[in-house]
């Protein structure tokens, strides 16, 4: 199991899902704070929340490939999840719930510098390869490259996400990893808590108990722990103060710091290889501009050679020719990479 998964905080701070599951097919909810978040295909739950996870987590580790492409029992083993055709048919069904839920940020997004303006979309498109019970998923860009490039993010451990089967600890622990992410103590109101999470219970018994609840399966599932104290002020209530006894462990902590590292230390690395990738490219196309239309088809008809019989014989790549032309990019970098062995040999 891909162990940890990174996500920018403002994702925490306003949840992606619901506590209670809704029949209505179009939830909108619009937060006072300017906060607007959109389901039109039925409102995703915790179990939506841990297959977007499972998705993002297998983005990062091909180095945030917005193409993912999974067999639904990678999935359900990820989510700690049975491995049946109802838990198959339950991921098929979230994807649609992803791709047609958006949350909008109207000056609230904080990039760790600034707040600004954002509109997300989760899952462009997907699709089911016939027969292989294997998925496509098209991440959306501007999501991964947010979470990607954050400035203002924490590592949340998959293993204790798929522990936790309590909707309201699940999305207690992701509030909770967010808000201790400097401190070791949070105090907030109990009313504003129950609203912050979505429980809906008007007496303050109820939403302590609710919460208390949560707090015991969270010290018992996962690597965090955690103290929890109330205070009674007023009728329907009062203050709930978490205090964090153990964080998560060190490997945690050292993998933020060395992501971090990492990713300063290799920005120069990349940006070389990507202007040697672009001049490289360009040199193909100035070499293809100064062939005649027969040079050029000659050279066409010279890689369909090579990839259709001889030593470097490539039947994916031939059938893709066939199939899309040079169209495919998988194609075109095929083409690309034999005349740059072709122009470098000369």
């Amino acid at each position: 199991m891909k162990k940890n998964v990174k996500q920018d905080i403002n994702f925490l701070e306003v949840s992606n899902f619901c506590i209670n599951s809704r029949n209505n097919e179009v939830h909108v909810l619009v937060d006072e704070e300017g906060f607007r978040y959109e389901a039109h295909a039925g409102v995703p739950t915790r179990t939506d929340s841990t297959i977007l996870y499972a998705l993002l987590a297998q983005s990062q580790h091909e180095g945030y490939n917005p193409n993912v492409r999974m067999r639904l029992s990678e999935i359900v083993r990820m989510c700690g999840m049975p491995r049946t055709n109802e838990r198959y048919d339950r991921i098929r069904e979230s994807l649609k719930k992803w791709s047609n839920t958006t949350m909008e940020y109207k000056g609230t997004f904080y990039d760790g510098k600034e707040y600004k303006s954002m509109f997300f979309r989760y899952v462009n498109q997907f699709k089911e390869v016939e027969g292989e019970n294997v998925v496509e998923v098209q991440l959306n860009d501007l999501y991964l490259e947010v979470v990607r490039y954050s400035a203002f993010f924490i590592y949340l451990a998959m293993p204790d996400l798929v522990k936790l089967k309590s909707p309201i600890a699940y999305k207690l622990y992701g509030l909770l990893a967010k808000t201790f992410y400097k401190r070791e103590t949070w105090q907030i109101g109990a009313q504003k808590l129950a609203k912050k999470m979505g429980i809906q219970q008007p007496y303050y018994s109820g939403i302590t108990r609710k919460i208390e609840q949560a707090v015991d399966q969270i010290n018992e599932k996962t690597q965090l722990e955690l103290r929890m104290t109330t205070r009674k002020k007023a009728k329907n209530d009062g203050l709930i103060t978490f205090k964090k006894i153990k964080g998560y462990e060190k490997n945690l902590l050292e993998l933020m710091k060395h992501e971090s590292e990492l990713e300063s230390a290799n920005r120069k690395e990349r940006e070389a290889r990507l202007k040697e990738e672009h001049d490289a490219l360009k040199k193909i196309m100035d070499l293809l501009s100064s062939l005649s239309d027969a040079e050029q088809k000659d050279l066409q008809q010279e890689f369909i050679n090579s990839i259709s019989s001889g030593p470097n014989k490539n039947h994916v790549i031939y059938t893709q020719y066939r199939r899309h032309g040079l169209q495919r990019n998988c194609v075109q970098a095929a083409y690309h990479q034999f005349i740059r062995n072709k122009y470098h040999k000369k």
